[in-house]
Formats: C-alpha cells, sequence, structure tokens
C-alpha cells in the first residue's frame, strides 16, 4: 500500500469483514486520487500484521460483509449491494445491508447466512451490476430466499451509480422510502429443506465471540456546511475515525449555542442546546491534536475577550482598591469615633460601598479539569454556562469521588444536563445560585475507562451515562499513511468564522426560539414513536432503555445544532427547522444508537475477558489443537506471574466454547496434575 501513498493517494475507508467467529477475516481498503483514480484492495493477515492480498478462506468461502448485523436482525429483510459503501450508506438509515464486495466474488462468498430470509437486491446502474444481480439471485434462490430487485432504471442514478449515490441525491430518504422503491422482478421460491441445503449437525458448539463487532460507521451524507467539511478535513489531516472529530466538534459547537437557543418542537416542551459527546479511543489515535484543533476558534474567542477587556479591568481594579482602602480607612476611624461622629462615618462607609465598581469577568467557554465544587462558581459567573472538553476522561474519577472519600458529585451535572434550577449552600463556601445552568461535555477517553465505569454503579443508576452520546469508532492505527496534508486554509477560515458568529449572538436572558416546521415536527414524531416501541421488551432499547428514553430529545438538540450552523452568518431563529436538517439529525442519532449499545456492551464486559483474548492470540499463534494450562502458563509466564491469574482467562474461553477440558486420564501419565483442554475444532480446523 505504500506504493499508492508514495503516488499521493489517500486511505478514505477500511471496512472490516468478519467470519461466524467474530474474528476479523480481511480488510477491503479503498485509497483515493486527487485526480479521480481509486484502488481497492483486500488486505490479510500476515503474522502479527496485515499486508494487502486475498486470504485463504475456510471451505475457499469469503465470510459476507456486515455478518454480524445478519445474526443480531434475524428478521430483517436484508439488502445486498455491490460494494462496502453502498452497505454502510443503508445501514446508516438502520437497514440491514450486506454484500461480497464486488461482481467478481459473488461466486466464492458463503451466503448460508441468508438462508430462507427476505433479500432485496440493489444491483450498480451498470451492465456488470445486472450480471452480479442475476448471480446472487441464483444463489439465493438455491438457499431458499424470497428474492426481490430493485428496479434501478428509474432512480435518476449516474452510470455505474448505487445506493450510495442514491443517498447522496435524496438525503431526505428514510428507511421507509427505500423499503417502497420499485422492484423490476419478484422471484417466488418453492420451500427448500434444510437435508437440500446441506446443513450439517455440529459436534461442537460454536463459540460465543470474545469480540465486539463494532458499529455503522458516519454516513458521510449526515454533516454537511462550513462544520461538516471542518470535521473531514481534521479527520483526513489527523488520520483519525471521523467520529472522533465530529462527537469533539459538536460539543464545541454546542458550546457556542448553549444558552443562547432553545428548541420548542410544540408548546409546554423545550430542549437546549448543551450536550455531552464521549468518542473512545485508544491512546496513539492524536486525539490532542483533534481537540485542539475542533476547538481552536473556542480558545481565540476567549483570548480576544480577555484582550478587550483588559484596560477596562485594570481602571476598574485600581478603582475598587482605591475605594476599599478608604472604606477600611472610614472603619477603623468609626470604632474610635464619638457618637456624633459615627453616624455620619457610617453613611459614607454605606455610600463608597454602594459605589464600588464591578470589575468585568475575563469570558471563560471552557474548562478540561475541574471538580463540581468549582465548575460551579465559575459557571454562575459565565452567564451560567461551561463546557468540559478533553481528550481523556478523567471527569469520572472526579465525579466518582476522587477528592470526597468515594461519595458521587453528581447533582451539579444532571442538573446542568437540562436545565434545571441550582442551590448549592455548602460550609465555607460562597453559595451557588442558577436558574437555567447549561454544561456541555465532549471527552476522548480509552475503551478501558468505559470499562472500568462498571465500578461505580451510581453512574448508571442516576441517570449520567444516559446523558452521553457515544460512539466506540474503529482505530486506525497501523494504516495510516503518516503523509496527510493539513486542513485547508479555506476550510479552518470558514470553521472559525461559523463558530465565532454564533458566539458573538449575546446571551439573553430568555434564549432565542427555534421551532420545527410541520414536516420535520411529523418526521420527529414517527422517530420517537420508534424509539418508544424500542423500548418495550425485546426491543432494541431493552438493554440500554434509560439512554433511549434519552434519545428523542437528543435528536432534537442535534437538529438544532445543524441548524444553528447552517444560519451562523444570520439569524438562527427566524426560520424553522427544515426535514432535511431533521433528517440528518435523525438518521445520526440512529447511527449513535448502535454506538451506545456497543458502548454499554463494553461497560458491562467480563473484566477477564482481555486476559482470555491475550490466551487465545496464544492459542492462535502456537496452533494449539490441544494444550495442557501449564502449557499455556509457561507461554505467557511474561503476561502471567501465577497460576491462579490465569485460571479465570480459561474459564471464559470454556464458557464461551473456544476450548474443552479433557480427561485427565487420557493424557496425565506421571508428575503433577496439569488441568488439559482441547481447542474446538470448528476453530483449529486446518491449523498445522
Amino acid at each position: 500500500m505504500n506504493r499508492w501513498l508514495k503516488q499521493g493517494y489517500v486511505l478514505t475507508s477500511l471496512s472490516p469483514y468478519v467470519d461466524k467467529d467474530g474474528k476479523t477475516a480481511l480488510f477491503k481498503v479503498r485509497v483515493d486520487h486527487p485526480d479521480g483514480r481509486k484502488e481497492i484492495r483486500p488486505m490479510k493477515r500476515n503474522g502479527s500484521g496485515w499486508v494487502i492480498g486475498e486470504p485463504n478462506y475456510p471451505d475457499d468461502k469469503k465470510p459476507l460483509y456486515r455478518l454480524p448485523d445478519l445474526k443480531t436482525h434475524p428478521q430483517e429483510p436484508v439488502f445486498v449491494c455491490e460494494g462496502e459503501k453502498a452497505c454502510d450508506a443503508l445501514a446508516g438509515l438502520s437497514l440491514v445491508s450486506t454484500t461480497s464486495g464486488s461482481s467478481s466474488s459473488a461466486g466464492t462468498t458463503d451466503w448460508s447466512p441468508l438462508k430462507k430470509r427476505d433479500v432485496i437486491i440493489w444491483p450498480d446502474f451498470d451492465e456488470p451490476g445486472q450480471k452480479y444481480a442475476q448471480v446472487v439471485t441464483e444463489k439465493l434462490q438455491s438457499l431458499g430466499c424470497n428474492v426481490q430487485v430493485f428496479d434501478v432504471s428509474g432512480l435518476g442514478l449516474p452510470h455505474k451509480g448505487d445506493a450510495f449515490d442514491y443517498l447522496e441525491l435524496n438525503p431526505n430518504a428514510t428507511k421507509a422510502d427505500i423499503e417502497s422503491l420499485p422492484v423490476v422482478e419478484s422471484v417466488p421460491v418453492e420451500p427448500v429443506s434444510d437435508d437440500a441445503l446441506n446443513v450439517e449437525s455440529e459436534a461442537y458448539p460454536l463459540p460465543v465471540s470474545l469480540s465486539h463487532q463494532g458499529p455503522s460507521p458516519i454516513p458521510e451524507n449526515v454533516l454537511s456546511g462550513w462544520f461538516g467539511d471542518m470535521v473531514q478535513a481534521v479527520s483526513n489531516f489527523s488520520e483519525t475515525p471521523k467520529e472522533l472529530s465530529m462527537m469533539l466538534g459538536l460539543a464545541a459547537l454546542a458550546t457556542c449555542c448553549q444558552k443562547r437557543f432553545n428548541v420548542l418542537p410544540f408548546p409546554g416542551y423545550k430542549e437546549p442546546l448543551n450536550i455531552w459527546t464521549v468518542a473512545a479511543l485508544a491512546p496513539g489515535n492524536r486525539k490532542t491534536s483533534v481537540l485542539q484543533a475542533m476547538t481552536q476558534p473556542l480558545y481565540n474567542w476567549e483570548k480576544d475577550r480577555a484582550e478587550e477587556v483588559k484596560e477596562e479591568r485594570a481602571r476598574l481594579s485600581s478603582e475598587r482598591q482605591t475605594m476599599e482602602a478608604r472604606i477600611q480607612h472610614l472603619r477603623t476611624k468609626a470604632g474610635k469615633s464619638k457618637d456624633g461622629d459615627f453616624e455620619s462615618l457610617r453613611n459614607e462607609i454605606a455610600k463608597l460601598e454602594s459605589e464600588l465598581p464591578d470589575i468585568p469577568v475575563i469570558p471563560r467557554l471552557t474548562v478540561q479539569d475541574v471538580t463540581p465544587e468549582k465548575l460551579g462558581p465559575m459557571m454562575a459567573e459565565n452567564d451560567e454556562k461551561m463546557s468540559l472538553l478533553s481528550d481523556e476522561g478523567g471527569i469520572f474519577d472526579l465525579l466518582g469521588g476522587r477528592y470526597s472519600g468515594g461519595s458521587l458529585n453528581l447533582d451539579l451535572f444532571l442538573q446542568s444536563h437540562s436545565g434545571s434550577q441550582v442551590r448549592v449552600d455548602r460550609g465555607s463556601r460562597p453559595p451557588v445560585q442558577m436558574d437555567n445552568p447549561a454544561l456541555s461535555i465532549g471527552l476522548s477517553p480509552q475503551p478501558e475507562v468505559l470499562r472500568a465505569l462498571t465500578d461505580k454503579p451510581g453512574f448508571r443508576g442516576r441517570g449520567l451515562l444516559a446523558r452521553f452520546l457515544f460512539t466506540v469508532p474503529n482505530s486506525l492505527l497501523g494504516y495510516r499513511s503518516l503523509q496527510s496534508s493539513p486542513v485547508p486554509r479555506s476550510i479552518a477560515d470558514g470553521y472559525e468564522r461559523g463558530m465565532r458568529a454564533l458566539l458573538n449572538i449575546p446571551v439573553t436572558p430568555e434564549p432565542y426560539s427555534l421551532k420545527l416546521s410541520a414536516d420535520a415536527l411529523e418526521e420527529w414524531r414517527a422517530f420517537s414513536r420508534k424509539v418508544e416501541t424500542g423500548l418495550r421488551e425485546g426491543g432494541q432499547f431493552e438493554q440500554i432503555g434509560d439512554w433511549g428514553a434519552k434519545l428523542p430529545g437528543a435528536a432534537i438538540r442535534l437538529a438544532g445544532l445543524f441548524h444553528c450552523s447552517e444560519y451562523s452568518s444570520t439569524r438562527p431563529w427566524d426560520y424553522p427547522i427544515s426535514l432535511e436538517t431533521m433528517n440528518k439529525a435523525l438518521s445520526l442519532s440512529a447511527i449513535l444508537s448502535e454506538h451506545a449499545r456497543f458502548a454499554f456492551d463494553l461497560m458491562g464486559t467480563d473484566h477477564d475477558l482481555p486476559t482470555a483474548k491475550r490466551v487465545w492470540r496464544w492459542i492462535e499463534r502456537e496452533c494449539k489443537t490441544s494444550f495442557s494450562a501449564r502449557d499455556c502458563f509457561s507461554g505467557l509466564k511474561g503476561h502471567f506471574k501465577r497460576m491462579e491469574l490465569l485460571n479465570p482467562a480459561i474459564e471464559v474461553l470454556v464458557e464461551r466454547h473456544y476450548i474443552f477440558p479433557r480427561d485427565q486420564n487420557e493424557t496425565q501419565k506421571r508428575g503433577r496434575p496439569s488441568k488439559q483442554f482441547i481447542v474446538n475444532p470448528t476453530l483449529s480446523e486446518g491449523w498445522k
């Protein structure tokens, strides 16, 4: 791949193919050249790394793309496209989609996960696309599938156009719109028995994957304008997932809008525009540089405002000190005065105190590391608002009671998310009173920080975690070109202008109200009804009902932020939030719901799982079909100091059917007994 990078190509996508065991079987890599050329190639595992080349698949059958989605949505119809980009675009509308990867790979792909399912094929708008549809139709008919093929001739697509191009041309398209597109062919199929499908019973149970399949990427048509340009440019420059710059950028955008605007979907209901975001990424992903790029306009604005009040602060500070000295002198004199002079001195002191000038506060927009006790007074001094923006997750330790003996300290944060009144009177600290506080948060902690949150049960029970919008993107470490170009000056300047325009709108006692257009409101209501259904038993939000219940409100906030960025150079309150803007917010909300489920799964992950993965990597590396606990301990003695530290990891592998205990009498001849294990043959088949 270095050959392409040296020629000026840029890595634009990295699509993982996961096999039935949850392991990454290959990556499909795409690099684009500024002149329009592109290269799309598979990458296979080579020892501990990856190289360009097609892997050798079990039974010579390549896995389908987005295979875990097929398993987790067994009743949904499946859309088959010709490429990964089109699949991801449909997934952005919560449609189950898959592909074999190209028109030439249909015959070498394992289509069996689709047996007896309803399938809609979306061919590319060209002759190879039609041939691909024919081949796939034949494959699926043999599996007892109910197959339909979209009529792409009347969709207005360019030559070779696909589902991605359709959504680019129709950014307001919904899931229902896609499902109602015309079909050119509907092929009824006679019932097919499992015997005819060559379904074999397995002697060993299938393993329960040690790894989570990552959620869908962010659709490319969700972000637009100067904000979307900056998110993409920073992602390209830093060679980091777009989710990172997007989530930190959204928190920065909320910093500009909070306390200035509210969204009023209908009378009696309003949503403020402060949001909490998390993009969990491992160290080394240039999180600091991304945070700096997305928040630089905030610091520039703070610096300019500090300079503007500098002279006035100096003058009034000097004047106040002089008056305070005079007051102190008079107070001392009054203490020694006779009754006739005391009354006169007391009146003069009262007059001077009433005339003490207020020193202008140096405006603050953000903090990075602050205790809840300090945050309250800072917000009260800054129009009852503040943003906590950091490339780490240390705030979770502070909230968990690092400086308060382990006692949770969440009240101010929870109240500042919803805009509830704050009244704090504690000990020797000055009282804090705020009528409508607003706090935005943008964090990029390590995934391990999320796992550790399970040790703080109050975070979930008090509703703290339910207020965050999560992303857990796939890291690009190991696949970066290290030759990216800086963010274009024009894009950085446009981002700066847009953010400053919003920051320069005065904070008024009552925020400006943003209304929804009639069709935007109806679309949001439909989305809310769908979420409500998902909160039921067996629904998609059953396990994260606390988070799902807040999703419609979060979608409103996202729509408001997108609207403000769109009309930043004018008066956003003069225009209703459009259907197009609402659809972008709802599309993003749907993807964020996938990320939330993944994040909450991560937070609920068994703490022994990482060590189990380490043991499994040793088994794979050594191609073990059987082994003893002593063998494993010896092979990993650099990681486990005592055998009892290894045992929990082995228990996880047994529970998940990766390995099975072996009868001691079969192999143990003499010496101190050591537990024996065999590796699930469905995993070790083909090892030498």
